[in-house]
């Protein structure tokens, strides 16, 4: 059966999703553009320093815009928020970047451009979409993201800040032709009271949270070491075959949770991260390292969907789900900022060391989905297929 969601709808929470994810890859390649430009001279450390900055803020702006959500009207929230990614880009050329004071200034003000309005967008994502078809339509959702995300980074090295900022405010504008749709939801009722204490609490939240924490912590840190093993360039085309693997396994993903079901498929992306890295230690290096990153790329294709979008939004009621989706969220971005700060850290361990660590971190972090709750409504789906067998029936006479 095809997806039962209104076109409009569709439409808006595609515009809304694919924005503001895209918008952080977008934002953080400007910052990285701003680093390497500028006039004085800037040491790895500082570098760093400033990249971990811009997450941090972002991670506490997601916070802080989930707890503001419900206490006021979640369209004029986001409208705001979008209006201040908007005047960043212009008002980070204004300031310039003189002293690593504006940069830092720029890099908060990034961080909050990026991370405020993150769980609202996906709260809108929840509430627009059924349990039984959220997998497939997060799929594409994810899909057209990825998608550009790959030109951003194709872009990346052609422009100068001040047409990336244009870019940035122009690609920010984007997502307020959406709220017009999105208001007709600021009067649904929140089924119960949410707090981020209650969520902690919660047994399934926990037991799918920690896996997802471990594959983005292990991801983030080991980036540190696939640096130093290529040129910037074989990294950049692997980061772009990644993301184009990870585009095509976002269908896939979407149509496989809706399916069998989102243990079976957490389950199966990370034993396909797990023998990524078995490929590192045992294969040739040249060989290995173009395996894993279509493999990762399918990894990440389909945990992207399952963790960005779906499994919170299972979880959290309807009207009141985005403290699910901030703490859900927060491992994909603190994975970045662990990874630009412990840089150093990690660069003092052997690369075997650190991958046969990885690999054995991985298989033992599928533990906790063996016994958690399946969030998939198995009546709601086993009513599609039926439906879909009479209209096959239908059809055939």
């Amino acid at each position: 059966m095809g997806i039962t969601i209104q076109r409009r709808d569709f439409a808006a929470v595609l515009l809304l999703v694919s924005n503001t994810i895209s918008w952080y890859y977008l934002a953080q390649q400007y910052l990285k553009l701003l680093l390497s430009n500028v006039s004085y001279h800037l040491d790895n450390v500082t570098g760093s320093t400033v990249m971990s900055i811009y997450f941090i803020s972002m991670i506490l702006s997601i916070i802080a815009g989930a707890t503001l959500s419900t206490r006021t009207a979640r369209a004029s929230l986001l409208s705001v928020w979008m209006l201040f990614g908007m005047a960043i880009g212009p008002l980070s050329i204004f300031i310039g970047a003189a002293s690593i004071f504006h940069i830092i200034f720029i890099a908060v003000g990034l961080g909050i451009g990026a991370g405020f309005g993150v769980p609202l967008c996906l709260a809108y994502f929840r509430d627009f979409t059924s349990n039984e078809e959220r997998g497939r339509i997060a799929g594409v959702i994810i899909f057209v993201t990825y998608l550009l995300v790959t030109f951003i980074l194709m872009m990346a090295e052609e422009l100068s800040p001040t047409s990336f900022s244009i870019m940035a405010t122009i690609w920010k504008g984007w997502g307020l032709i959406a709220t017009p749709q999105i208001l007709k939801l600021d009067t649904v009722k929140a089924e119960r009271t949410v707090s981020y204490h209650s969520v902690i609490r919660e047994k399934s939240f926990v037991l799918y949270f920690i896996p997802w924490i471990a594959f983005c912590v292990i991801d983030g840190l080991d980036t540190n070491i696939f640096n130093t093993l290529y040129p910037a360039e074989t990294i950049r085309i692997l980061t772009i075959i990644g993301h184009f693997t990870g585009a095509i396994f976002c269908l896939l993903g979407g149509i496989l949770v809706d399916n069998i079901g989102r243990r079976p498929t957490i389950s199966c992306a990370m034993v396909l991260f797990g023998v990524g890295y078995l490929m590192i230690l045992t294969l040739p290096l040249s060989l290995s390292w173009l395996l894993f990153s279509v493999v990762s790329g399918i990894a990440w294709g389909t945990l992207t969907v399952i963790y960005i979008t779906v499994v919170w939004g299972d979880l959290g009621p309807s009207g009141a789900s985005e403290k699910y989706y901030s703490l859900g969220i927060i491992p994909f971005f603190l994975a970045y900022a662990l990874g630009r700060f412990f840089e150093r850290t990690v660069s003092l361990f052997s690369s075997t060391f650190l991958f046969s660590v990885s690999t054995f971190a991985i298989f033992c972090a599928i533990i906790p989905v063996l016994f958690v709750d399946e969030t998939l409504d198995k009546k709601a789906t086993e009513m599609r297929r039926i439906r879909s067998y009479i209209e096959e029936g239908k059809r055939a006479v």
